[in-house]
């Protein structure tokens, strides 16, 4: 009699076959691992094949040296590891501002392979062809299900932003394919009660918040995580659980205090960086300002001047200036900085980002009317189906695809309100959520629909 392996107690088993041999109460549990390397190669080599051929379009119409520097932090970022390699006169405040981890690897690629930014943008799109084949794999640990794995995997794959920002030299591919890949090391880690695998979480969540400082505030919602999921799942073992999975948000914590601690010490502010002090100032802050006093936007990010210099003796007041701006601005105006920060969230989650289009002139009249549409209704018919699905796994009680999934579009979209006019790129890392959620969403919907039909044919 063949043996009953039992099902993880944490979630549902993965797949459950019928052998015709056995009785009914003979349930055999199979994992298809051929099938998986299949799915998995399928999916990557989908992305991989659309995206060098959006890159093969993109060369066409503008060239290498206009594409690479078609998105203005670029530079800021070659200028970083331009300046690991000793060559950059803005490396201080470049570093100072966006961080080590993209200049980190841009300075290795110059290293291996010279300065040519081809060698950035093929990594981007690898990267970028990986990330899909994560957010299968996540969808697949999370729901144990092969249709939702396969429709969020072709969404992520085939996503017109994420197509076209692998095709950058910007962090945002980095960052969206490391963060996926640690939150599935941490939900393996759920699963398996492995200490292990929240350690590799950890590491990799502190590698994606090096690369891009929005993910500063990140190892705050990874100790809720740890804290929710075993609480509301578990009935004993609770506390070394919780245990364990602290350690992702505690590893992540040591790299953001460590690189505040650097920063204290080379330029006497213990902050990660300017970059989000520059960025309030130059969106909330100016919108609030334009509200009140009647100039433009753009009148008042050109009065705050330019935010560096050659050395920090330069850049440095610079910064101090805009956060003294920027606290004065909360203490005076903080109801109003909140309606600006909802007004952005809300335009940024319904547009397209120019950069998404504007690589392939041919591309732009689609995508233009695309954007319209989605500013009419795509955002809110997406805001809530999310809800929809949100509610039904609470309802249903499964905690860690809710808290997971519903913890990381949150913290990712209100990021959104903190800056204006980049729409779909600003919202890109929330995608790694909401394509799983809509995939779940997706196929429970289709279930629903063929088992009505099923009975009523019975009838």
């Amino acid at each position: 009699m063949p043996v009953l392996k039992s099902p993880n107690l944490f979630f549902a088993p993965r797949f459950i076959t019928f052998d015709s041999e056995l009785s009914p109460t003979q349930i055999i549990y199979r994992t298809p691992r051929r099938d998986l390397r299949v799915s998995l190669l399928v999916i990557g080599l989908l992305a991989l094949a659309v995206r060098l051929l959006y890159l093969r379009t993109a060369l066409d119409y503008l060239g290498l040296e206009q594409l690479w520097n078609f998105a203005r932090d670029t530079n800021t970022y070659w200028a970083v590891g331009q300046h690991f390699l000793g060559g950059s006169y803005l490396g201080d405040y470049c570093l100072f501002r966006v961080g080590p981890g993209y200049g980190l690897m841009l300075a290795g690629l110059q290293v291996l392979f010279g300065p040519s930014p081809m060698a950035a943008i093929l990594l981007n799109i690898l990267l970028g062809s990986l990330a899909p084949v994560l957010v299968f794999l996540l969808a697949r640990e999370l729901f144990e299900s092969k249709p939702v794995a396969w429709i969020a995997g072709l969404i992520s794959a085939l996503s017109h932003t994420a197509i076209a920002l692998s095709c950058q030299i910007l962090t945002d591919q980095p960052f969206f394919t490391f963060h996926v890949a640690a939150l599935l090391c941490f939900v393996l880690g759920l699963k398996g009660r492995s200490t292990g695998w929240f350690v590799v979480a950890g590491c990799l969540a502190g590698v994606a918040t090096l690369i891009r400082p929005s993910g500063q505030l990140w190892p705050m919602l990874f100790l809720a995580m740890a804290v929710l999921v075993p609480w509301l799942t578990l009935s004993e073992g609770r506390s070394p659980m919780i245990r364990k999975a602290l350690l992702t948000g505690a590893i992540m914590l040591v790299v953001v205090l460590g690189w505040s601690a650097r920063n204290y010490a080379a330029y006497g502010e213990f902050t990660f960086g300017s970059n989000g002090v520059y960025t309030l100032q130059g969106c909330p802050v100016a919108q609030v300002m334009s509200d009140h006093y009647g100039r433009s936007v753009g009148e008042y990010r050109k009065e705050f001047g330019p935010d560096y210099g050659i050395n920090p003796g330069q850049f440095m007041p610079s910064y101090r200036a805009a956060k003294a701006r920027v606290a004065e601005m909360v203490g005076s105006h903080p109801i109003w900085l909140i309606r600006v920060a909802l007004a952005n969230m809300e335009s940024n989650i319904e547009a397209m980002d120019p950069y998404t289009y504007g690589q392939i002139p041919a591309l732009r009249q689609p995508m233009e009317i695309l954007d319209r549409q989605m500013r009419l209704w795509g955002g809110a018919t997406l805001a809530i189906l999310l809800l929809v699905a949100l509610a039904v796994l609470i309802v249903r009680r499964h905690h860690p695809a809710w808290v997971v999934l519903g913890f990381t579009y949150l913290y990712f979209t209100l990021m959104c309100g903190f800056s204006i006019w980049q729409g779909s790129r600003l919202h890109y890392p929330a995608e790694m959520a909401w394509s799983i959620l809509i995939a779940w969403l997706s196929v429970q919907i289709y279930n629903t629909l063929f088992r009505r039909s099923r009975l009523r044919s019975a009838i």
